[in-house]
């Protein structure tokens, strides 16, 4: 598994070495320059940054005891879920009266806010706490890849991979199939690779931010999708739903798109290079397409969103994910 991503990694620094001198380099310096002044910071080490080769690479490596604990984790996901489900989520689905077409998408929901919540919570303790957020080009700062990963950071990336391989287990084998299975397979094999590349090779720092930037989301939109569930049975105002889609479409514009773009894809695409000098910014190419397939997966995602809103407006349809509204609609086709 990692002899191939590896492998990729250096086929696209071999490839990237053709333009990354004489144009890359030089177009992340204008865009630096633009955003932040001719002042912009640059590593001390950098004082050719096409010659001097100040970072000593890091092989990609897991130990056996850390690969031991994610799969450990993620078996322990895959067996508490369906527990949680049976003891939680079903009974309070049963106390609400849901529609029993319902209570798998409401199960679903509430355990993965269970994780969100918190995940997002201990990511922002994180964050909160760095410099790094507030100033990103100090992702790359020395001795990075070798920079020391903290005790909480090394919980949060087992903890993410661990939910990760669980997601992609349950997505393939139990969740019922939405209209867009295929985009959330990619989005998980990716997450997936990001996570374990990241926290092998030292770039965890760029994940953790990618991180705190998605996870927010996920709690509005698993809060947001049992309520309209329980308003299939009880009625509530319509401003509840309202201000959840709004939240919802807030989230996403502001954390997933505007903050990943800026913190995240900034600070990987233009600041690693200038910071560093192209000729310390390995594996460039192979994280900034890992991310920008990252990036186009929400950009669709978000297009749902919008279509949701739209059709509430112009055909007064009721706010629903458009994946769920698809599934219903092939179900409706099924029972004719």
């Amino acid at each position: 598994f990692f002899f191939s991503f590896s492998a990729m990694a250096e086929v696209s620094r071999s490839l990237g070495d053709v333009v990354g001198f004489d144009y890359i380099h030089p177009i992340a310096e204008r865009i630096r320059f633009f955003f932040e002044g001719e002042g912009a910071q640059v590593c001390a080490e950098n004082e050719d940054p096409n010659r001097i080769r100040w970072m000593i690479p890091k092989e990609w490596h897991i130990p056996l005891s850390h690969l031991l604990i994610f799969f450990a984790i993620a078996v322990s996901m895959c067996l508490i879920e369906p527990l949680f489900a049976r003891l939680v989520s079903r009974p309070l689905a049963r106390y609400l009266n849901l529609l029993e077409i319902d209570r798998k998408r409401f199960t679903e929901s509430i355990w993965q806010l269970c994780f969100y919540g918190p995940a997002w919570i201990f990511e922002s303790l994180i964050v909160y706490n760095s410099p790094w957020f507030y100033h990103t080009y100090l992702v790359w700062e020395p001795p990075f890849p070798r920079q020391v990963m903290s005790e909480q950071i090394f919980w949060l990336y087992a903890l993410q991979i661990g939910w990760y391989a669980h997601c992609s287990f349950y997505h393939l084998f139990v969740d019922s199939r939405k209209a867009d299975f295929y985009p959330m397979l990619i989005h998980h094999v990716t997450a997936l690779a990001l996570l374990l590349s990241a926290f092998a090779s030292g770039y965890y720092r760029c994940g953790v931010l990618c991180l705190y930037c998605m996870d927010i989301s996920d709690i509005i939109l698993h809060i947001g999708k049992p309520l309209r569930l329980i308003e299939n049975v009880r009625p509530l105002p319509d401003i509840t739903l309202f201000v959840f889609y709004i939240s919802l479409l807030g989230s996403w514009l502001g954390f997933r798109l505007y903050l990943f773009t800026a913190k995240v894809l900034y600070a990987s695409l233009i600041q690693s290079v200038h910071y560093g000098g192209w000729i310390n910014s390995d594996n460039w190419v192979f994280f900034n397409l890992l991310l920008l397939i990252i990036l186009v997966l929400q950009l669709y995602w978000f297009y749902l969103i919008i279509l949701s809103g739209y059709k509430y407006i112009r055909f007064g349809e009721e706010f629903d994910d458009e994946r769920d509204r698809h599934n219903k609609k092939k179900g409706k086709r099924k029972q004719k």
